[in-house]
């Protein structure tokens, strides 16, 4: 934790806008913050604590003391902090809520209090904008809450001590929050939860075995049964059972085998019943069938006649449909008669002759048909021809265009090409000077930063040599002090006429003096050890600077072009080379337009052959149609049509032969159809003659259509085919048999069948209930087995974690009884004890020792963190609580120094880089107040220690101050420090 700088406005007695910064002190490691009582010094804590955690130092004081009384209604109240952790450098800004005056209107209103948290290298995207956000933010960045805040970094009034007093479990908050060990306390908690899984396990599965072996007691007891051990087996539950459940399968047999003798009779019985019956009802039947006898023989005749009839029937509708084909035929012929003589009558009026000769003419003109219509085509063939001509010329045209402007394209990628090879050429000669002029660069780059080492190693050598210099004039120094006090304590033991031991006179006339101040061995010793170390130190810095001077003079006989030319040549070759390179990278491009051009010009190249080749072909296709009309012509200009085209007359020829064809076929068929409806009517006569039937008419009256005929078939045959059945069914020997039997009493067997079922069934549930007895009892000794095994199981996984977790926190397995949280911080307070002790013996001149104690005078678990103090002079440990107010401050200053030391030194750690201390300084004398800031100026290395105190000795051995100058208008801050001086 580092403080960067403190700006407040409105604060305390502080009006106006003050600000601290922190960074100006920390050269020199201490800074005072003094002024008078009242002034104001506290408030500069109270500043920082507020920006911070919304909360001032001393929680025993008021919050609204932020505000300043000495500020008008409508001034601001803010702080602002800039501090640094380990994850950056933040700006926090704070305003607490206070009474202001309204914008509009009279009276005052709540100004509510503001926080921001912003990261100082983003100002203008805000971490948090709301103080329930920021807070938990600052505890999270920090790694301390308010209160361990003001025991490490912060040390207020009344305060101070607080680490020192602080009993055990508090001083492990803060060691856990400082030393951020807090995942072995999530580790100690992740183990208890475990344990606590575990016991809950254990306890449940003991208790499922204790529920199951008393389920299986229950039922044993209720049962009555009993057993030689409390944990029987299975098979010694089955051996109890075996007896009563042998016993009641054979019962259960028993009764069953009698169940099943009465049914068989009961079976028996009611078969005669059926059989007697069955009887009965057929030999009903059978009568009744017999009495419709004469019926069924009316009908039997009925269907013979109409198969008589069938026959006569049959041929008169085959007479009827000879004479509808004779009277169809005469019709047929009389319309091709007449339409034979209309159509000889149109075609006279053409060609008078047609009577005669229209088969001989219809001849002739047959092939002068086909020329005719073939003229038709050829004369649209011809327009067509002529149409394809025009097009095929307009076709090669524009091929023979496309062609030439391909050709052009051609010879214009051929100059890009050779544009771009030679733009290739050029990129690789500007590359390879390009190259060697970066290579300059690095080069002048080089030797500037050589140079600048040089100068660098230069200054620290010549401050080297500075501090040697000093060391040596110190060491002459004190030697020459040293050797002077000598003397003079040597002449100090001269006694007249007593014999000088270094030149043996008795007589001592001049003395050597005292001087004022005097050297002890352990000064001097420390002096040849500094000029020791600033040697080698020159030394050091002498070589590295020969190597900084060789590395210069390396890298500056690497240069050949010095840097002010260097630069305009190497933007000069750069562009040309992008320029170069730009060009060279469109050749592939160039290529292979240059390619597919070059394909489409021979594509053009073939269509054009073959668009002459087509203007060829139609051409010649053309004049071929021309002369093929042409004959054409003069052959059908020949023949007497009469006005008709060849192909009317032709056709008027033809209609007139197909006529007289239709005409014979008619009469044809006019004589077929007369034939055949004179052998029908011979056919129908004869069938009838082969019946009983008078007439035609009588064998239609006895003639029954086929739904009739088939309806009293069915009749006739149902009817024979029951009777045939019943007398059939009345002979088999079966029912003869069963028929012949005496009649049963069905009910009594009824009876005996029932009372028989209800003893079988008492049997089977007496079985039922001692084998479900038996089952539930193995069931519950299985669910008891289960049970125990998995309490065993769970015992066994358990067993670790529980044995671990007692180990963890100080359980009956800790030997130690320290809880691994507690047992690690022990190392790290060691360690804060062996910083603080050194510090602590050189501000009590060796009296005073802190130490550890294994209580606190409480019942924690954490009292191997207790603290104590082992007093030297008395050979006693003493309680924190027994020291004086001024043996307090230094202790608990020790303390403090070392937990800043120690926590810098560990790795993941908070380091405490500034330190503020408040007044304790008062409560020293001149003697330990020397010794106190002796040990602050030792310890201050890599840190800033602030002291807050309004003692006047210490403003003269602390230069870099802040004071509080107050007045009747409040107060402000006048800052001295190593930069401002």
């Amino acid at each position: 934790m580092r403080l960067l700088k403190l700006a407040y406005c409105g604060v305390g007695p502080y009006p106006k806008r003050q600000e601290i910064n922190f960074e100006d002190f920390e050269p020199d490691g201490l800074m005072l913050i003094s002024g008078p009582t009242g002034g104001g010094k506290t408030t500069i804590l109270d500043a920082i604590v507020f920006a911070l955690y919304g909360r001032i130092a001393d929680t025993d004081s008021d919050p609204s003391r932020m505000r300043s009384a000495y500020c008008d209604p409508a001034d601001p109240t803010w702080v602002e902090l800039e501090f640094e952790v380990s994850s950056g450098q933040y700006r926090i800004r704070r305003s607490p809520a206070y009474l202001r005056p309204k914008k509009r209107g009279t009276g005052f209103t709540e100004q509510v209090a503001t926080a921001q948290l912003f990261r100082l290298n983003d100002l203008a995207n805000p971490l948090a904008t709301r103080p329930v956000d920021v807070g938990p933010l600052v505890n999270d960045l920090v790694g301390l809450n308010a209160e361990q805040f003001c025991q490490t970094v912060i040390l207020p009034q009344g305060k101070f001590d607080t680490f020192l007093r602080a009993k055990s479990d508090e001083r492990k908050k803060v060691l856990e929050s400082i030393f951020r060990t807090q995942k072995y306390q999530k580790f100690e908690d992740e183990l208890r939860g475990r344990a606590k899984k575990a016991k809950t396990a254990s306890r449940e599965a003991a208790g499922k075995v204790e529920a199951a072996w008393g389920d299986f007691w229950e039922q044993a007891t209720t049962q009555e049964l009993a057993f030689d051990t409390r944990t029987p087996s299975a098979p010694e539950v089955s051996r109890i059972f075996a007896g009563p459940i042998e016993a009641a399968t054979q019962h259960l047999d028993q009764a069953r085998t009698r169940l099943r003798e009465l049914d068989k009779s009961l079976a028996e019985g009611r078969q005669i019943m059926a059989a007697r019956s069955r009887q009965e009802k057929l030999q009903a039947t059978l009568a009744e069938l017999t009495a419709q006898e004469p019926a069924m023989k009316e009908l039997t005749a009925s269907v013979e006649a109409s198969h008589e009839a069938r026959p006569v029937l049959e041929n008169a509708r085959s007479y009827n449909r000879e004479k509808e084909l004779l009277e169809g035929a005469t019709k047929a012929f009389e319309v091709a008669s007449e339409a034979a003589e209309s159509q000889i009558a149109e075609i006279a009026f053409y060609h008078p002759q047609v009577a005669s000769c229209s088969s001989e003419l219809a001849q002739k003109l047959l092939p002068y048909v086909g020329l005719e219509a073939e003229l038709a085509k050829m004369r649209t063939d011809l327009a067509k021809c002529t149409e394809q001509v025009n097009q095929a010329e307009s076709d090669m045209a524009g091929r023979k265009r496309a062609f030439d402007l391909s050709r052009e394209k051609i010879e214009k990628l051929l100059i890009k090409v050779k544009a771009s090879e030679n733009a290739l050429e050029a990129s690789k000669e500007h590359k390879e000077k390009l190259d060697f002029l970066q290579e300059q660069q690095r080069a002048n780059l080089n030797w500037k930063q050589a140079a600048a080492e040089l100068v660098e190693a230069a200054d620290k050598k010549f401050t080297a040599a500075r501090a040697l210099d000093t060391a040596k004039s110190n060491e002459e120094h004190l030697g020459r002090l040293r050797m002077q006090n000598l003397a003079a304590e040597l002449a100090g033991h001269l006694s007249p006429g007593v014999p000088c031991p270094a030149c043996g006179s008795t007589a001592h006339p001049n003395p050597a003096p005292a001087s004022g101040h005097q050297v002890s061995l352990a000064e001097l010793t420390q002096a040849y050890k500094d000029t020791a170390a600033a040697t080698a130190e020159f030394k050091t810095l002498v070589e590295k600077h020969k190597q900084a001077l060789a590395k210069t003079t390396q890298a500056e006989q690497a240069i050949s072009i010095p840097a002010q030319q260097l630069e305009p040549q190497l933007q000069l070759e750069q562009t040309l080379y992008e320029q170069a390179r730009r060009q060279a990278d469109k050749l592939p491009s160039y290529r292979q337009d240059l390619d597919q051009q070059k394909e489409t010009e021979a594509h053009l190249d073939t269509c054009l052959a073959l668009a002459k080749d087509a203007l060829e072909r139609a051409k010649q296709q053309k004049e071929s149609l021309e002369t093929q009309i042409t004959q054409a012509k003069e052959k059908l200009a020949g023949i007497n049509t009469g006005g008709l085209s060849v192909a009317d007359l032709h056709q008027k020829l033809s209609h007139i032969q197909a006529g007289q064809v239709r005409l014979k076929t008619a009469e044809e068929h006019l004589a077929s159809a007369s034939a055949s409806a004179k052998r029908a009517h011979q056919h129908l006569l004869e069938a009838l003659a082969h019946t009983k039937f008078a007439d035609l008419a009588q064998a239609r009256e006895h003639y029954l259509d086929q739904d009739e005929l088939s309806k009293r078939l069915e009749v006739v045959s149902t009817w024979q085919g029951k009777k045939e059945s019943c007398a059939t069914q009345l002979e088999e020997p079966e029912l003869q048999e069963l028929a012949a039997k005496d009649i049963p009493n069905l009910e009594t067997l009824k009876a005996r069948v029932a009372e028989a079922g209800k003893s079988s069934d008492e049997a089977n549930q007496s079985l039922g209930r001692l084998q479900a007895q038996r089952d539930n009892l193995l069931a519950a000794l299985g669910r008891a087995e289960r049970a125990q095994d998995q309490l065993e199981k769970v015992q066994g996984e358990g067993a670790e974690v529980l044995w671990l977790t007692e180990l963890v926190t100080a359980g009956p397995a800790n030997q130690d009884s320290i809880p691994l949280t507690t047992w690690v911080l022990l190392e790290r307070l060691n360690q804060i004890l062996e910083v603080a002790n050194p510090h602590l013996q050189a501000m009590s001149a060796g009296r005073y020792e802190l130490v550890r104690t294994n209580s606190d005078g409480g019942r924690s678990v954490n009292q191997a963190l207790s603290l104590a103090v082992r007093d030297h002079f008395s050979d006693t440990v003493r309680r924190a609580s027994s020291l004086s107010g001024g043996e307090m401050f230094y202790c608990s200053l020790a303390l403090s120094l070392a937990l800043a030391e120690v926590v810098s030194l560990e790795a993941g750690g908070i380091v405490i880089e500034t330190m503020l201390i408040d007044e304790g300084f008062g409560s020293l004398d001149p003697q330990k107040l020397d010794s106190v800031m002796s040990q602050l100026r030792h310890s201050s290395a890599g840190r800033l220690v602030g002291i807050i105190s309004h003692v006047r000795e210490l403003a003269n051995q602390i230069g870099p101050k802040v004071e509080v100058i107050a007045s009747e208008s409040g107060s402000a801050l006048k800052i001295t420090s190593s930069r401002r001086l």
